[in-house]
C-alpha cells in the first residue's frame, strides 16, 4: 500500500466526489481504505463524511432538479471490514445502529445498476 500524505481539501471536493462516483457506478461497491487509496489522501481526520455528504446533496439536488428517483449510490460505501455506516444503517432501517439486511443492499445495489442516466449524473458532478 502506498504511504498517502495529501490532506483532504474541500476545494478538491469536485473532482475526488466525480472520481469516487465514477468508481461506484463501475463497481457497485467502494470501502473507505480504498476511497482513501484511489484519491492519495491521509487517513487523518472525518473527510469521509464530508465528501460523501458533498455527494449525497449534489444527487439530491439533481433529484429536485430533474425531479427523477436517483439511486443514493453512497449507500455502496462501506468500511474496511464490509460493514455499513451509521449513516448507511439510519437511511436504509432507520436507526443508526441496526443494520441493513443483505437483501436492503442487493436492493441498492440493483437499484443502482438498473438505472441508466449514470453519465448524465457523472456530467453534473464534472469539475
Amino acid at each position: 500500500m502506498e504511504n498517502t500524505t495529501k490532506k483532504y481539501s474541500k476545494e478538491d471536493a469536485p473532482t475526488y466526489a466525480y472520481t469516487v462516483l465514477s468508481h461506484l457506478i463501475s463497481y457497485h461497491n467502494m470501502t473507505f481504505v480504498e476511497m482513501r487509496d484511489m484519491l492519495g489522501i491521509s487517513h487523518d481526520g472525518f473527510w469521509y463524511g464530508d465528501l460523501l455528504e458533498y455527494i449525497v446533496k449534489g444527487i439530491e439536488n439533481l433529484r429536485k432538479k430533474w425531479n427523477e428517483n436517483i439511486p443514493m449510490i453512497t449507500l455502496l460505501v462501506f468500511n474496511n471490514r464490509g460493514n455499513p455506516s451509521p449513516w448507511v444503517c439510519g437511511y436504509l432501517t432507520g436507526n443508526r445502529n441496526k443494520p441493513p439486511t443483505p437483501e436492503q443492499i442487493e436492493k441498492v445495489r440493483e437499484d443502482v445498476a438498473a438505472y441508466d442516466k449514470w453519465d448524465k449524473v457523472l456530467e453534473a458532478f464534472k469539475p
